[in-house]
Parts: structure tokens; C-alpha cells; sequence
């Protein structure tokens, strides 16, 4: 199979972006990608997904043809059969490649979320035989560890990487696959912001299954006496919410 030279390609890319007077910080605003996704292509580590070959043609004013070329075409060049299928087989090189590369994420997050619940039910056998209340563990910490294995499941192995492009051409406050609803006012989810709010949720839900259940302990053995049990559950709700939707919103806004 033919394969993409990245180096050649990003060499390729950074030649047009500078003719284009454009900064890789324009260039990945045009294209609603992080400067540190064009940085990677202009570079030759990494090569931007299929979908964006098309609209970074007419950003850059050249073909498609001759962005997998790594260069510009004459008027006169005709496109034999044998061009033709090897710069399918270029294309379908990047289409794998991308795929290959979601899969290597997918599988490191899925090994960081198998080990955190294998430490969350570690530290709940430990809060049962170190005899704290049943009750408190019901009440308190379930539905928190029961949330953050069910959000982790879902965005550490199974979320969809990118959005259709309809989310960049349009405000969308909502994402739908299958049983996961997602609805955040004041905010568009877009193929910019996307990534980071998968990390965010990611990270979180990781967090929430290592950590909440020593604070459990903790809390089980001198605030909720303090506090009572209704506010310490209404404290803890707010800090678990708003460790997830704050950041939420604030990354969807910086990379907007």
C-alpha cells in the first residue's frame, strides 16, 4: 500500500500556510483543530484526519490531489490509472492510520479506567470490613461511584472521537449516542472542544472512582457527625457536579 510521507506532507503544508500569510494558530482556527494538531502535521508526526483534506484544500487554495501529492500540480499533468490508485490507497492509509491511533487511545484509557475500579471496589470492601455505617455508604457514596463507572465506561471505550461536522457549522448544546444524553446550555460542543471535553469527563470519572471513596471514610468518620448527614450529601453533590460541569464549560469555551 502506498503510504503518506509526513514529513514531505507537513513540509508540503507549512510551505502553503506561509504563503497564505496564515499562523498555525489561524490555520487550526479555520479548520476548528488545536495549534498543536497543525504543529504535529507540519512536523511529519501525525497526519490530519480525511475529513479535514477537503476543506484545508480550499483554505490553502490547491487541490486535494495535490495536498496527497505533496505538491502542486501542472495544468498539463493528466492522472493516469496507476496515480489514481495509488492516491486512493494514500487515503486510505490516513483513514487508517487515524483509526489505529484512536484504538491506541482507547485502549489506554480502557486499562486506567479497568484499574480504577478495581481500586474503588478495593477501598469499598475496606470501608465494610473497617466496619464504617452501611447506611452512609448508600446514602453517600453509591450513586457517586455507580455515575463515574457508568461515565467512564462510556467515554473511556465506547464515545465517538469526532462529531459529524454539522456541530461545526451550527450552535449545538446537545449530544446524543445511544442511551447518553448530553445537554449543556450556553455552550456549542464542535470538533475544536470536543476532545478536551471528553478528557475532562475521562479524568474525572477516574477521579471520582479512586478518590470518593477514602473521602468517604473520612468524611464517614468526623464531618458527617459534624455537619449531619443532609448537608455533608448536599456539599458533596455540589463538589462532585461542579468538578465535572465547571471545567466542562470552561474548556468548551477556551477551545470554542
Amino acid at each position: 500500500m502506498f503510504e503518506i510521507d509526513k514529513k514531505q506532507f507537513g513540509l508540503f503544508v507549512a510551505e502553503l500556510r506561509k504563503e497564505k500569510g496564515f499562523t498555525q494558530k489561524e490555520l487550526a482556527a479555520k479548520l476548528l483543530v488545536s495549534d498543536k494538531a497543525v504543529s504535529k502535521w507540519e512536523t511529519g508526526q501525525s497526519c490530519p484526519d480525511i475529513s479535514l483534506l477537503v476543506p484545508m484544500a480550499g483554505i490553502l487554495d490547491v487541490t486535494v490531489t495535490e495536498l496527497l501529492e505533496c505538491r502542486r500540480l501542472q495544468s498539463t499533468e493528466t492522472m493516469n490509472t496507476a496515480r489514481t490508485e495509488a492516491l486512493v490507497q494514500k487515503t486510505i492509509s490516513m483513514s487508517e492510520n487515524e483509526l489505529a491511533a484512536n484504538n491506541k487511545s482507547r485502549k489506554r484509557w480502557g486499562a486506567a479506567y479497568a484499574c480504577c475500579v478495581t481500586v474503588s471496589c478495593i477501598e469499598i470492601c475496606l470501608f465494610f470490613l473497617l466496619d464504617y455505617s452501611a447506611e452512609f455508604f448508600f446514602t453517600h457514596l453509591l450513586t457517586a461511584e455507580l455515575l463515574a463507572a457508568l461515565f467512564g465506561l462510556i467515554f473511556c471505550l465506547f464515545i465517538k472521537e469526532k462529531l459529524p461536522f454539522y456541530y461545526d457549522d451550527n450552535h449545538i448544546d446537545y449530544y446524543t449516542q445511544g442511551l447518553l444524553r448530553i445537554h449543556m446550555p450556553g455552550i456549542s460542543f464542535n470538533n475544536s472542544n470536543w476532545p478536551h471535553i471528553i478528557r475532562i469527563i475521562r479524568l474525572w470519572a477516574l477521579i471520582i472512582l479512586v478518590c470518593y471513596p477514602l473521602l468517604g471514610m473520612i468524611a464517614a468518620s468526623f464531618l458527617s457527625g459534624l455537619l449531619g448527614n443532609m448537608v455533608f450529601l448536599y456539599i458533596t453533590l455540589g463538589v462532585i457536579l461542579g468538578g465535572l460541569f465547571i471545567p466542562i464549560y470552561i474548556v468548551a469555551r477556551k477551545y470554542a
